[in-house]
């Protein structure tokens, strides 16, 4: 079958490079068989990595219509931002289905946010094959993955601009290519230093009126998952978010203390620390610690 007969005439006209409509349709095949069928798009805010990732979603799910003989829509409910989400797709969802999970717009990749990330993704990662689930998985770098998502993924999109200035280009990796680049990459500073299987490729924006989800239900859904990583308990923190989460607190505390209050006696500063600061509770704020210390201390005139 010829790129020209897979692709898709649809109601948003999306249009692909033909090595990804070829790619896709290989990757549909995988996706009948149930075997892993993940994809990573990454790169730089703003390169637009999201909206090249929603046209690549649309249009697997369109394969899955046209060839699978599946009454699938993609939509928002194909879209998450968190795990809490990503568990409702997985189990809700239909299977022989197409899930996007748009890591790089909550957290940016952060400690927090990547370990809830890939905890999740290593729960269902069985479940996703067995379901025959598309995935694509959205952020910021390659690089933050841990190696046993690597090695279950088929290809790398990584989106760059070539002057800063325009969007809409991107290379290819493989999946030999892929496993060679985050080997090297890691040695070398998280750069991207192996050549990619197929370069200079490009992509364009959809218009406002053929958006492949409306702009109103993608930002409703990515604040409700940032409300709900507001509220997580901190009992569900492992030990070390929670010693790092102290530690931070605690040296924006003693940086306070040191740069505005300037102590007059080190050693009658060390002995506050070890009677209030040790062991203390950490949701008290910094200014009203400080304020306490102020009352202790002094302050320079």
């Amino acid at each position: 079958m010829s790129w020209k007969t897979l692709m898709p005439v649809t109601d948003k006209k999306v249009q692909l490079e033909k090595i990804m409509v070829e790619e896709l349709y290989y990757q549909f095949l995988r996706l009948k068989d149930k075997w892993d069928c993940v994809f990573i798009c990454d790169g730089d805010v703003g390169v637009g990595k999201t909206e090249h990732a929603l046209q690549i979603c649309y249009f697997m799910n369109h394969l899955i219509q046209k060839i699978g003989k599946r009454k699938r829509n993609f939509n928002i409910d194909n879209v998450v931002f968190s795990a809490k989400q990503f568990e409702t797709a997985v189990t809700t969802l239909p299977e022989m289905n197409v899930i996007l999970w748009d890591e790089s717009s909550l957290g940016a990749g952060t400690a927090d946010s990547m370990s809830a990330f890939q905890k999740t993704l290593r729960k269902y990662m069985d479940t996703i094959r067995y379901r025959r689930y598309f995935i694509v998985l959205v952020l910021p770098e390659v690089f933050d993955l841990q190696k046993k998502f690597i090695k279950r993924s088929q290809m790398l999109v990584h989106h760059y601009s070539p002057d800063n200035l325009n969007r809409g280009f991107y290379n290819l990796y493989d999946k030999v290519k892929l496993r060679m680049l985050y080997r090297e990459g890691k040695r070398n500073n998280d750069t991207y230093v192996i050549g990619a299987s197929i370069k200079n490729l490009t992509f364009n924006r959809q218009p406002k009126d053929r958006r492949i989800i409306p702009d109103v239900d993608y930002t409703a859904k990515k604040t409700i998952a940032v409300n709900e990583m507001g509220n997580l308990d901190q009992e569900d923190m492992s030990l070390s978010d929670k010693k790092t989460k102290q530690a931070e607190q605690r040296n924006s505390l003693l940086h306070y203390i040191r740069e505005r209050l300037k102590p007059k006696s080190n050693v009658k500063f060390k002995q506050w620390l070890n009677r209030n600061v040790k062991g203390a509770k950490w949701s008290d704020s910094v200014t009203k610690w400080a304020d306490y210390a102020k009352e202790e201390l002094g302050v320079n005139k």
